[in-house]
């Protein structure tokens, strides 16, 4: 919201704009942001939604989600998750460097180990649901492959217009990888 124009373009279009942030047990200046796409910052999503569809005249065929990094992580995780229309579900999403797969996040990323262990209540081999539940792909820990047989969400997008943009010069290496992989 900080870095685009998407407020100002939505009210110059007079669009609604939701953009929910997540109740998040991660303290700190940015503990409402950090959600890695889990469980709470879902249903924290669905109810922001179901508020907005209640009390304004938005068309459930026309809902579009836009997500950068965590936000990626937050989008497709909810919307492969989310497909009654009846309830509002996403007609189409763009997906921004999201990191999918959170084990893999996990593995990948040492600095966010312990604010993932917090919000997940552990590792994922302690809490490997939990993981699950907030990831749209499932990659093989050693070759980093799409696991053939794995817990794949994202198929469930496969009617959905999904755009997804990286950066290949991205520090964050796995980040380019697992949205090349979603992609």
């Amino acid at each position: 919201l900080y870095h685009t124009d998407f407020l100002a373009e939505s009210q110059a279009r007079g669009w609604y704009l939701l953009g929910p942030l997540s109740h998040s047990p991660v303290g700190g200046p940015m503990g409402s942001t950090i959600n890695f796409g889990s469980a709470e910052s879902q249903k924290f999503t669905r109810a922001g939604l179901e508020w907005v569809l209640e009390n304004y005249p938005i068309d459930r065929k026309r809902i579009y989600g836009v997500g950068f990094s965590m936000g990626g992580a937050a989008l497709t995780s909810y919307a492969a998750r989310h497909m009654d229309p009846q309830a509002g579900m996403f007609a189409a999403l763009v997906n921004h460097t999201g990191s999918v797969d959170q084990p893999d996040t996990y593995l990948s990323e040492p600095a966010v180990r312990p604010l993932m262990e917090t919000l997940f209540g552990g590792t994922p081999a302690q809490q490997p649901f939990r993981y699950r539940q907030a990831s749209t792909i499932e990659l093989d820990p050693i070759s980093g492959n799409l696991l053939t047989a794995g817990v794949h969400m994202a198929l469930n997008l496969s009617a959905t217009p999904c755009q997804v943009w990286w950066a290949d010069q991205d520090p964050l290496a796995y980040l380019t990888h697992q949205t090349k992989v979603f992609a």
